[in-house]
């Protein structure tokens, strides 16, 4: 073996040519090196900075809004930011508001305006209207808890209050409280005497205005067919068994 051709590393050497060159002893270092930033972690797509104009702005603004806003149809918690004589106003958490009818919160005389501030429960029906603000209803939510409600009272027997609030052909439009949910009273069911005395002449819907007197449920129906009855209760308070019609 020629011994003169091997070199110690980190020493210096002429070739042939009498050219003088040093052994790199960190070669090998250099090409584990070399390969490891080849397979090490790539910059991440977010960690990259990138331009947008306005428009991808805009864009984003309202996606981002989107993602935010309650949808159309729905049950949402909704703060009462302003109260006026006719109007209670409230925010459910977006640049609009929607006001809902004072009326919404009485039922025949009974009911109470939440107070400022209080958080309540609104039907959002549609995100704007014509003018640019929610269109929202306080009753719509009643009616819907309502629903189940009524049911239990109905498939339990139990009783329920409510208010007589129109004559029809037939008989009476009963309000459900405190829902408010209408149902009909018909003329066979309730003995008007022991509501309102003996004498028949008076006018039963002022005497009975704002008053409330306690119903049985006798059919319940899903698209809001509810029948109520006095019959029972009104032959226990009459301590007879007849039922006039008027």
């Amino acid at each position: 073996m020629n011994l003169s051709n091997v070199t110690p590393k980190g020493r210096s050497f002429q070739d042939k040519s009498g050219s003088e060159f040093v052994h790199n002893k960190s070669k090998k270092y250099d090409e584990g090196s070399a390969v490891r930033d080849r397979l090490g972690p790539k910059a991440r797509k977010y960690d990259k900075q990138v331009e947008v104009d306005s428009g991808d702005e805009s864009l984003l603004s309202k996606f981002v809004s989107d993602m935010v806003t309650p949808r159309e149809k729905t049950i949402v918690k909704a703060t009462v930011s302003n109260i006026t004589k006719d109007y209670v106003w409230v925010n459910i958490g977006i640049k609009a508001e929607g006001k809902i009818a004072i009326n919404e919160f009485f039922i025949n005389g009974f009911g109470e305006v939440p107070k400022l501030g209080a958080l309540i429960e609104v039907w959002l029906d549609r995100h704007e209207d014509s003018n640019g603000n929610l269109v929202v209803s306080f009753s719509k939510v009643t009616h819907i808890r309502a629903y189940k409600e009524l049911e239990e009272i109905f498939n339990t027997k139990k009783l329920v209050e409510g208010t007589i609030v129109d004559k029809v052909r037939g008989g009476y439009i009963v309000a459900l409280l405190p829902w408010g949910v209408k149902a009909f009273l018909p003329s066979s069911q309730i003995d008007i005497r022991t509501l309102i005395g003996k004498s028949l002449s008076t006018n039963v819907m002022h005497v009975m205005k704002n008053k409330k007197i306690p119903f049985f449920i006798i059919r319940m129906e899903r698209k809001w067919n509810i029948i109520v009855s006095r019959k029972n209760l009104d032959q226990k308070e009459d301590g007879s068994d007849a039922s006039v019609e008027s």
